[in-house]
């Protein structure tokens, strides 16, 4: 949802009519963004900070929460999350630090003072399935993606999707959102050149970062590419323009896959899929969408 002050929330939560909960997240699989080396510095986290501050009511709840990869290197300084445990209590919002290669999460309830909360180990069940190219080639999947109530977000819309490709046996480990690509990592007016979600084969094991252990010479694109399933962009309620740029995107997204895989001596994944996905399209959407994908061989799906 959109904040009060500088861009969107990560997670809000309803109850009826009013803000309950907010959450604010550190981390993330792109750039050396595992780990939060560099990511915990006062032009970022004021922003997160303002954010939270200016947006609910007196009775929401406000959460940071700070997610380490000390493994790949970068991890941050425990130094540094002292000093957001301070920031964090002054405007009343707790902090929650985890590193993965740890088996407790540090809690600041608002305060200074710390407390540790066990987290229970996952247990990925849906690993080493072919799940993820049977419903990147399911038609039947993508027209039933579950649709969003009317006025919400893109974002909801993905993430309506992201939870129905878990539903259908999809490993974490499997699906991306918004993933970084070395051949790609350039802004445009429209933000980072990446897609909204990207499906892998199980064999990534959850490596969506774009170097290996933080290290901006060692890119991790022919891996990713070696695994690539499907590429994904979402609109809702797109105009014609908005949805025929989406696919164009796609296209010119295929068209780097193909340049980055020949760079690095690696084969093209020729079954990989590109696929458009729009909910509560008007009508006058429908056709110049259908025709613009088959003419490039983007699979289209408006409703």
């Amino acid at each position: 949802m959109k904040a009060g002050k500088g861009g969107f929330i990560d997670l809000a939560v309803r109850e009826g009519r009013e803000i309950s909960h907010l959450f604010e997240i550190k981390g993330g699989a792109y750039g050396n963004r595992h780990a939060l080396h560099g990511e915990i510095r006062e032009s970022l986290i004021e922003k997160d900070l303002a954010k939270l501050q200016s947006t609910g009511s007196e009775k929401t709840k406000r959460w940071m929460i700070a997610l380490d990869l000390s493994p790949i290197g970068g991890a941050v300084d425990p130094a540094r999350i002292d000093w957001l445990s301070i920031e964090c209590a002054r405007r009343g919002i707790t902090l929650i630090y985890f590193d993965v290669q740890g088996d407790a999460a540090s809690v600041y309830r608002r305060s200074v003072n710390r407390e540790t909360i066990e987290i229970p180990r996952f247990e990925d069940v849906a690993d080493g399935s072919n799940r993820t190219r049977e419903l990147a080639c399911s038609e039947v999947f993508w027209k039933e993606v579950p649709a969003v109530p009317a006025g919400l977000h893109e974002q909801n819309f993905v993430a309506s999707a992201y939870g129905a490709l878990l539903d259908a046996g999809v490993s974490v480990r499997s699906v991306s959102l918004e993933t970084f690509f070395q051949f790609a990592k350039g802004r445009s007016k429209e933000g980072n050149d990446r897609p909204d979600l990207t499906l892998f084969d199980p064999k990534v094991r959850g490596a969506f970062n774009l170097y290996q252990k933080g290290k901006t010479a060692q890119s991790l694109d022919a891996f990713k590419l070696m695994h690539l399933c499907a590429m994904v962009e979402f609109k809702v309620n797109p105009s014609a323009v908005q949805a025929l740029a989406d696919i164009r995107k796609l296209d010119a997204w295929r068209e780097k896959v193909a340049v980055s895989c020949a760079k690095n001596g690696i084969a093209v994944q020729s079954n990989a899929r590109y696929i458009f996905v729009a909910h509560d399209a008007r009508e006058e959407v429908l056709q110049p969408c259908e025709d613009l994908g088959r003419n490039l061989g983007i699979d289209v799906f408006v409703g």
